[in-house]
């Protein structure tokens, strides 16, 4: 999962990278079918060539990145059920007004940045604490999360949007699909935050489903 993190959160920092990635193409003909409450068509085989040609993708870009076959084939899976190009764009144009020219050298920093996108309650909760969740971000880069992170309607919206189609409804329809609230399937990193702020980010996310 941290690889994955790290290649949203660079996907969302650099426009050349974002741009190479969403217009990678696996070799499936068209997006198999899944509806939430049924697993019909949940597994989804792609090809060895799309993994390998994936991993060269990113690895020539990023070559410090090591890279899974699961964070391969899980960018391989949203880019192929919804257009990413509007919603990533916005995310980035958020990121780009806080880290401006001068982008973190710091794997950690993506790491955040990535999971500040998928996970809400990350996004909502993260103090600046960062011995709690095991990152060493340097001043700066600490600072730019949490501003990132503070930014409810501009960020922290554009990155509901995300969260609400590819991680939680394209993850349940296609993985376990269970019928239940939007917020069952947020891979959360405290469980004891899930009762306390879950009325909240259940109304996000029905909003930001609407609003996108």
């Amino acid at each position: 999962m941290l690889d994955f993190w790290e290649l949203l959160g660079r996907i969302a920092a650099e426009d050349t990278f974002r741009r190479d990635l969403i217009n990678f193409k696996n070799s499936l003909p068209s997006a198999p079918t899944a509806s939430l409450g049924s697993c019909d068509g949940c597994v989804t085989v792609f090809a060895p060539t799309d993994y390998d040609n994936l991993r060269g993708l990113v690895q020539r870009e990023h070559p410090e990145i090591p890279i899974s076959m699961a964070a391969l084939g899980e960018w391989m899976l949203i880019n192929m059920l919804h257009p990413l190009t509007d919603v990533l764009g916005n995310i980035a144009a958020h990121v780009a007004q806080v880290i401006g020219s001068s982008p973190s050298t710091d794997r950690q920093f993506y790491q955040a940045l990535g999971l500040s996108i998928i996970d809400p309650i990350f996004a909502l909760t993260f103090d600046g604490n960062q011995n709690k969740l095991g990152f060493s971000l340097n001043p700066s880069d600490l600072n730019a999360i949490l501003k990132l992170n503070a930014d409810i309607s501009g960020f922290r919206g554009a990155s509901q949007v995300f969260h609400v189609l590819y991680w939680d409804i394209d993850c349940k329809a296609w993985m376990f699909a269970q019928p239940s609230s939007a917020l069952n399937h947020v891979h959360f990193l405290d469980p004891d935050e899930k009762t306390a702020l879950s009325a909240q980010l259940e109304a996000a996310a029905v909003a930001a489903a609407h609003a996108g």
